[in-house]
């Protein structure tokens, strides 16, 4: 085993929550500080003696189980990667086998890939609420030259994940996405570590939806202020 150590953040409450505990007498909802957790976590010598208990001739059922939680961890790792592949696969049509590239879903594969391109999170409904009022009220300072209807509109297509430009010609979509995509990085570097972590999710998924959007091929322009 091996300590490991790792930090938790937390969201602030949204408006209807804090709402929400008022009306029904409970106490107020806080943006909880963030929380170290050192955890013994299994190192290569706990693995092999997981495997070792689970496919001993006398294995016990204790042992089974162990060995069961272990391929359900690692199968988990396969199938993150699967759904991550068809997140990135054409969004215009049913999808087929033939639409995830099966040599990417080895574990050599899997591990030399990026961390955040491992996994698929869709965010809630919760996580995009809290970025999009962070942006709106960010973005105006960090793009002060940007009117309100401009920030909101990119806001706006942000939240649909680019479908809002379908049907703009291929340099509209290029052009959109790659600022856009700018302006979320400079959204999340104007954040410490903690709130970078709180938008990690939505942010992901941004960035993903972004260069998909630039792989398609659409049809007709239409200009856009952001």
């Amino acid at each position: 085993m091996a300590v490991t150590v790792k930090e938790f953040f937390f969201r602030a409450p949204t408006t209807k929550a804090i709402e929400q505990a008022k009306l029904e007498g409970l106490p107020t909802p806080i943006k909880r500080a963030p929380l170290k957790l050192a955890v013994d976590v299994l190192d290569y010598t706990g693995i092999i003696d997981v495997i070792s208990a689970a496919t001993d001739d006398n294995a016990t059922p204790a042992g089974r189980l162990g060995g069961e939680l272990l391929l359900n961890a690692v199968a988990e790792v396969f199938w993150n990667a699967a759904r991550a592949l068809m997140d990135d696969a054409p969004n215009h049509r049913n999808l087929t086998v033939d639409d995830v590239d099966l040599t990417k879903l080895t574990w050599e594969a899997i591990a030399a890939t990026e961390p955040s391109g491992r996994s698929s999170s869709m965010p809630t409904d919760e996580e995009w609420n809290i970025f999009l009022e962070a942006y709106l009220s960010t973005m105006p300072e960090i793009l002060p030259e940007k009117s309100p209807a401009a920030i909101a509109n990119a806001a706006s297509i942000l939240k649909t994940e680019f479908k809002a430009l379908r049907g703009n010609t291929r340099p509209v979509i290029e052009a959109t996405v790659k600022q856009l995509l700018i302006y979320v990085d400079a959204f999340v570097n104007a954040y410490d570590a903690e709130g970078q972590a709180a938008f990690a999710n939505v942010v992901q998924r941004v960035r993903r939806c972004g260069q998909r959007m630039l792989d398609a091929k659409p049809a007709k322009a239409v200009t856009l202020e952001i």
